[in-house]
This record gives structure tokens, sequence and C-alpha cells, in this order.
């Protein structure tokens, strides 16, 4: 009953105006209510009679972190350990704070101090796997988590949190668990598409039909049940694609004041900037490394804005020699990279990834360059206002389809993609060292496995029924893909031994073993 209960402090309050307590719990009741301004001065209240209260100080940097505060809050944190240092509320506290300051390290020795204090502390846990997952420790984040849900076997967050970890680890048999959980559970958002996802990369079509069907009628009812990245791979409808789209879009592409307010520039270089987290041993860098650096010099100056990580490979070597200069954007908040974008005077600037990998949707949603495009690394439409155009060609983004992108189409006449000419291929392995048969017909597919529908499947079965001695040959993306590919075949009549497959292995032998196939 809030509001009595405010009722009722402000009447203590006007009886007795230093009573601190109530102070301090009409600022908790406030925080419930979703009223943070007031929560403040609540607390702000109660410290002015008691400064060095330190419940008070303590929530007091909560409330200053919702508010966005978190310099602020950290200051009254380290106040507030430096009195208590056995409080393990404030240490977790401490870690919050640090994490939103970009200050990952730092977050964890505070996670790590509040354990310390209180081993069942699964909050502490749970956020240390965040911070984990951040700094690219994917089975130290999964160890945190599974130590959050041992502590708190009900703990939704940590269920999901450990989902998404255990998909970016192709781990996907032991995410299906968690996201089946948690939709048994509820009150998350994308689970559906999640689980159909995860599902479709073991070639787990277990009720394929009725889960595809049941996602496309909940983005059609305006849903946020799918990530628009998987949705491409279940629905071939572009009204539907742009839909889902823009849902996402209304939530990751929040509303800003644009950054970039002044005139475009008509004298000088044409200063191009690319974002992207992928500027490494990665599909779109192979794809993009041969496109910078035949950039014409003389007209454009092109700058890298790169929210991943320099991996030192070889792509990445070629990349920074061909920007005329790369700005480390992964441990900037987002208003500090657009003034990054802004003081660079960059005049178009390119999101490689859209819906893909590690985006920064908050920087295009601040708009700090005067024309912002989607190319390469999401090659469906965002769905927000604050990307002008898409680059695409006839296949792609065809002209008939050009009614459901959000973006102005710019169709490049043969293909939107570029490729990489100086991409190194191995020498070619002998069949034997493949495990394929010497003498078959070698039919061949390494997408993916979540493209791979029952539909397709049935083709290439038939297929295989027709031609006597051949073989399929296909990714081996995780453990339960032989295994439940094998048991589709036999169930259409072809001996499960027809499929071969091969593991994940680095791109200059992955090219090179296409050579053992007779058709890809």
């Amino acid at each position: 009953q809030h509001e009595q209960a405010l009722a009722d402090y402000d009447l203590a309050l006007s009886v007795r105006p230093d009573f601190v307590e109530a102070w301090f719990n009409r600022g908790n009741l406030m925080l419930d209510l979703g009223r943070p301004d007031d929560a403040l001065a609540s607390y702000d209240n109660g410290l002015a009679i008691s400064p060095g209260n330190l419940d008070l100080l303590n929530n007091r940097g909560s409330v200053l972190l919702t508010l966005d505060r978190a310099d602020e809050a950290l200051a009254a944190f380290d106040i507030v350990a430096a009195e208590a240092p056995d409080f393990a509320d404030v240490h977790y506290n401490r870690g919050n704070a640090l994490v939103k300051l970009k200050r990952p390290d730092e977050a964890l020795a505070g996670y790590e101090q509040a354990l310390t204090l209180n081993p069942d502390y699964a909050a502490a846990a749970y956020n240390r796997g965040n911070v984990l997952v951040g700094l690219r420790q994917n089975d130290e984040a999964l160890a945190s988590f599974d130590y959050a849900i041992r502590s708190r076997p009900d703990y939704a967050e940590a269920h999901h949190a450990r989902s998404q970890a255990l998909i970016q680890d192709a781990k996907y048999e032991r995410a299906i668990a968690d996201l089946e959980w948690l939709l048994a559970h509820g009150g998350y958002e994308h689970l559906k598409g999640d689980l159909h996802y995860a599902r479709l990369h073991c070639c787990d079509w277990r009720d394929f039909d009725r889960s595809t069907a049941d996602i496309i009628a909940d983005v059609r009812a305006g849903k946020r049940v799918c990530h628009p990245f998987n949705f491409l791979a279940i629905s071939g409808s572009p009204a539907d694609q742009l839909k889902c789209a823009e849902i996402e879009a209304a939530h990751v592409f929040q509303v800003h004041a644009p950054v970039f307010t002044g005139t475009v520039r008509t004298d000088g270089k044409i200063r191009l900037g690319y974002v992207s987290g992928e500027f490494r041993e990665q599909a779109t860098a192979f794809l993009l490394v041969e496109l910078i650096e035949r950039h014409d010099k003389h007209r454009f100056e092109v700058v890298c804005f790169d929210n991943g990580f320099d991996d030192g490979g070889p792509t990445r070597k070629r990349l920074n020699v061909a920007f005329d200069s790369v700005v480390d954007i992964s441990t900037m908040t987002d208003d500090e990279a657009v003034r990054a974008i802004a003081d660079a005077d960059i005049d178009i600037l390119l999101n490689l990834n859209g819906y893909f990998g590690l985006a920064r949707h908050g920087v295009f949603a601040r708009r700090p360059a005067p024309i912002q495009v989607n190319y390469l690394g999401f090659p469906g439409t965002i769905g927000a206002s604050c990307h002008d155009y898409i680059i695409g060609d006839p296949w792609v983004t065809p002209a008939a389809d050009t009614a459901f992108y959000s973006e102005r189409v710019i169709t490049l006449p043969d293909c939107y993609q570029p490729n990489d000419s100086r991409r190194l291929v191995a020498e070619t392995p002998s069949r034997a060292e493949l495990g394929l048969p010497d003498n078959a017909f070698v039919f061949c597919s390494f997408n993916n496995n979540y493209k791979l529908t029952p539909e397709i499947f049935d083709v290439w079965m038939r297929i295989l029924r027709t031609v006597e001695g051949s073989v399929l040959w296909l990714l081996e993306g995780n453990d339960a893909i032989a295994r439940n590919l094998r048991r589709e075949a036999a169930a259409r009549g072809v001996a499960p031994e027809r499929l071969v497959f091969g593991a994940r292995i680095p791109p200059a032998h992955y090219l090179a073993r296409y050579r053992a196939a007779d058709l890809f």
C-alpha cells in the first residue's frame, strides 16, 4: 500500500522533521515507486541531519547510479567502503558503478570482495559473470553464472545471461536447457526467437513448423519475441522482417537530439567513418579489408572506430595500415564515442554491424554524422530513422522490396559484398585426410547449420537417394549436428553414413578443402 505508506512517512516527518529513519525509508519507497529524483531528495534530507549515516550514503549512491551519475555514486560508495570495509553490499554497489564507468577490472575486484564477505551473494556472482563476458573470458563467466544459479536456483537473470554466453560460445544444447527453463518461468523478451535459433544451430527440428508460425504471428502482433538477425533465418517476408526490425529499433535506438547540427562540408577530402566490433580475424573483416585498402586516399580520409579489439592477426594488421587512423571506442560510453566521431568531422558514418555482433546502437541513435549508412554486417533493414541509406544489390535488396526498408536503398550494379582477392588458400588435402570416400560424388554445403531447414534437407535427401554413390559434406558446428542430421537422414531413407561432417578450421584450410568437393 505504497500511497498510504508515503502519507504516513510525510505525517511522521511533519511532526518530527529530524526523523532520519523516516527520510531513509521514504527514499526507499520513492525508489520502489520509480521516482529516483524524489528518492535522492529524501536521502539528502536525511544526510543533512546525519551526515555520516552509512545506510543513507549507500542508498544515495544507488539512486545516483539509477540517474546515470556514476562518478558521484562511486564517491558515495567509496566513503561507505572506507568506514565499513566488511559491508558486502557496498563493494557490490562499487562494482556496479565501476561497470558504468567502463572500469571492468576494478568492478571485478568489487564483486570479488562482496563474494568474499558473503559467499551466497548471487547478484555479485551474476554481475561478475556479465563483466567477464565483456572481457571475453567466457569460461570464467559461465562459472560465475553457474555459481549464481547454485546459490539461487530460481535466479532468472542468471539463467538468461548464461544462455546468452552459451550461445556466444556455440554451446547451443546447454543454452536450450536454460531457454526452455526461462520460457516456462516467463519474463524475458526474445526468448522464443533465441530458443528457435539455438535449436536451428543443433538442427533440432522438434516442433519446427509450430515454433516458426508462432514467432511470425507474434512479430506481426508487435511483440518483441525475436532478434532481427535471428529472424532472417525464420521468415523470408520483407514485410515481416521490417516489422521485426522496427520493434527492436524502438528499444535499442532511443530518441536523442542529433549531435550533428551543422552544415555539410563541401571542401577537402570526404571523411568516412567505419564503426564495427569485428575488425579482426572475422568474416566482416575478411570481406572488408581490401575495400579499405582500395579507397582513393586523394579523395577520402578513412577512419576506423573500433568497438571490438585488436587480435594481432594478419587481417587486423592490414586494416591498421589501410585506415588513416584507428580510434578505440570499445571502452568509451556512447556519449564519449559520439564526441570522438564528431571531433573527427566525419561526413559519412557506416554501421558495419547492424543487428549483428558487437554493435553500438546508442552511437548511431545520437547521430554524430550528417549521413549514416547500414552496410555489410546485416543486409536487412535496421528499421530506425537514424540510418539514411542501406547499400545493397539487385538480389539482396530487390527493387520490388524497397518499400520494406526504413533506409533509402543504394543498389550496386553487381554485388553489395566485397571480398579479399589476397586471401590465403592452403595446400589441398586429400579426400582421405578429410574423411571423404575417394570414389564418391561429393555434394557440399558449409553454411552455418542454423541456415539449414527441414524443407531444404528434404530436397537434399531426395538428391542423395537419386544419385547413387554420392555423399553430403556439411559443417559440424557443434556436437549435436551429426547426431540429429544422421537421424533425420535415416528417417528420409538415406543411410546415415552418407553424411560426412567437417569441423571448423582456420580460414586458409577451410578454403582449401572446398577443392575436395564436386558440387558446392
